[in-house]
């Protein structure tokens, strides 16, 4: 239950089985069908493919269950039938009869902390859903492609549009619409990829044979936080979403993909925003060549801008080793603060030129710059209907165009921080 994954809006199906399936059920489905029950059917349909999902993954899914959570989202970011009495009216019929399990969420009133409801398919839904293959299964817009968060709370702000806004959602419509109309497969997955990455392959794979898979083709958002000038990174693609052991097996339209990243990208930008260059490697020459303490100090850097303050980067620190990433305990085993503060005072003295920035929550920032780059880099080849994919400072793209990706990335970058990147 702690691994559920929010009810998806993002997946849907036009399929005639789908229907015929949804229709079965909504002739026996105890809601009020008077009224809006065209809205009505469209949401059960998309909670059946959630149903199939949470099959695919053997994940719950989570959903709300409080007015004041579907009141308050904007109109910009809605689906039409996610409302709390659509929604959990027809969720409530499913749980009469007999096809959704659920488990009831709460919040503790003292500090606020909550877990939300949570479904999964009973064994009548699953063997009802037995005939859907992912080939019915599609991807559709959302309702709005540029969202912006509250840092703090994570609920979607709604904004009034400008020129600026009217044009970022344009470019991101036209990179949408390449996208769709290009196909992205795997080339050469194992047995042991399939089994390695069973979850993705169950989600994200719509065919597959003898080493060879057909991709689902997501649609691109951008999240920005509190602002237009914090945040905006690309999410979504089908590349965010892929394990880095298998994105090299990845091709576009038949041909064999190359990926480029910026090295080092939010550290380096530290030291050009103070008209510095790096000496050395960021992280090789404080490691000593040590592949554990190289993946140290780059936690300690990404929370280092990440963090408002030493207490909450050491924090950070210690819940990332004991979480996500306890192989780095066999060098670090005293995570106090005192054990901790060793190494952050090492990384805070090789970088004594940028220490200014660390634990000043800079990092939000970093994020608008590299999604501007970002940017950049996707209207010059959406411009050329070359598709070209996005991990935050990272590209993949058809393999002949790997010496214009690179020409392209430097100098967007410079565009943005007026000095020669590293790729």
């Amino acid at each position: 239950m702690l691994d559920a994954f929010p009810f998806s809006h993002k997946h849907y199906s036009s399929h005639h089985r789908v229907a015929a399936l949804a229709d079965t059920v909504w002739c026996d489905l105890p809601i009020d069908k008077s009224r809006k029950s065209d809205l009505k059917q469209k949401c059960l349909t998309a909670v059946l493919v959630n149903l199939w999902l949470s099959m695919q993954s053997t994940e719950y899914i989570a959903y709300a269950r409080r007015k004041a959570y579907y009141a308050a989202i904007p109109t910009r970011y809605r689906v039409a039938y996610n409302t709390y009495n659509i929604m959990c009216g027809v969720i409530d019929g499913l749980h009469t009869m007999g096809l959704v399990d659920s488990v009831k969420g709460f919040k503790n009133p003292k500090d606020g902390y909550g877990v939300l409801t949570k479904i999964k398919p009973t064994d009548d839904t699953i063997q009802l859903l037995q005939p859907v293959i992912a080939e019915m299964i599609h991807d559709q817009q959302p309702p709005e492609l540029l969202i912006v968060k509250d840092r703090a709370t994570k609920t979607k702000l709604d904004y009034a549009d400008d020129q600026h806004t009217i044009e970022m959602r344009r470019q991101l419509l036209d990179y949408n619409q390449q996208r769709q109309s290009a196909a992205f497969t795997l080339s050469g997955v194992t047995e042991a990829d399939e089994a390695n990455h069973k979850r993705f392959f169950k989600l994200f794979g719509v065919s597959g044979g003898e080493g060879n898979w057909t991709l689902r083709n997501p649609f691109m958002f951008r999240s920005f936080n509190d602002d237009f000038e914090h945040g905006g990174r690309y999410y979504n693609g089908i590349e965010s979403q892929m394990p880095k052991a298998i994105r090299k097996k990845l091709h576009i339209n038949g041909a064999p993909t190359v990926e480029l990243d910026y090295g080092s990208m939010h550290i380096r930008m530290l030291y050009h925003l103070e008209n510095k260059r790096i000496k050395g490697n960021v992280y090789d020459d404080l490691a000593g060549g040590d592949p554990l303490l190289r993946q140290l100090y780059k936690l300690i850097a990404l929370v280092s801008i990440n963090s408002g303050s030493l207490g909450e980067a050491l924090a950070a620190i210690r819940s990332e080793l004991v979480s996500d990433k306890r192989e780095l305990l066999e060098i670090t085993p005293d995570i106090t603060d005192p054990g901790l503060k060793v190494f952050y005072d090492r990384w805070l003295k090789a970088h004594s030129a940028i220490a200014k920035y660390f634990n000043s929550d800079i990092g939000v920032k970093l994020q608008y710059y590299d999604a501007v780059i970002a940017s950049g880099i996707i209207r010059h080849f959406t411009d050329k209907s070359v598709p070209v994919l996005v991990v935050h400072d990272s590209f993949m793209i058809e393999d002949k165009y790997e010496a214009e990706l690179k020409s392209v990335m430097i100098r967007e970058y410079m565009k943005v921080m007026k000095h020669k990147p590293i790729i």
